[in-house]
């Protein structure tokens, strides 16, 4: 397969997502869409590291690889690429908490996120989806 065909399979995994994180959003599963919201970016990051070339790591947030690789993307202005990193490593961090909740304090994920957190995840994922979808066309 290759890196195009790769590309656009990780883009479409990404968009699923967010049709499903709206889905979270509509029955008040906020952690939930923390977590979707996370992979979505993600799955979008990676989507456009691999359309040029570059391997990523097994790990949630690849950020700092747009920056490192920021030569190989021409055609995305430098404060979109600060942006998307920003939020990969916002999303990363939360989704543990989004996933497990806060183990230390004994607080449910449930219990950690609302709707308005749930609101802002989805903002960025969406942008994050514009973004990569004009980087790759």
């Amino acid at each position: 397969m290759g890196f195009h065909a790769f590309s656009d399979s990780l883009f479409k995994q990404a968009e699923y997502r967010l049709t499903v994180a709206r889905r979270a959003f509509d029955d008040a599963q906020y952690a939930y869409v923390i977590c979707l919201s996370q992979e979505v970016v993600e799955l979008a990051l990676k989507s456009l590291l691999r359309r040029v070339g570059v391997a990523y790591p097994k790990s949630r947030d690849v950020g700092e690889l747009l920056l490192i690789n920021r030569d190989l993307f021409n055609r995305t202005a430098e404060a979109e690429l600060d942006e998307a990193t920003s939020i990969s490593t916002e999303l990363s961090r939360l989704k543990d908490f989004a996933a497990y909740g806060d183990e230390a304090t004994a607080v449910p994920s449930e219990n950690l996120f609302e709707r308005s957190d749930a609101e802002d995840a989805l903002r960025k994922a969406e942008r994050i989806l514009a973004l990569v979808k004009k980087a790759l066309s």
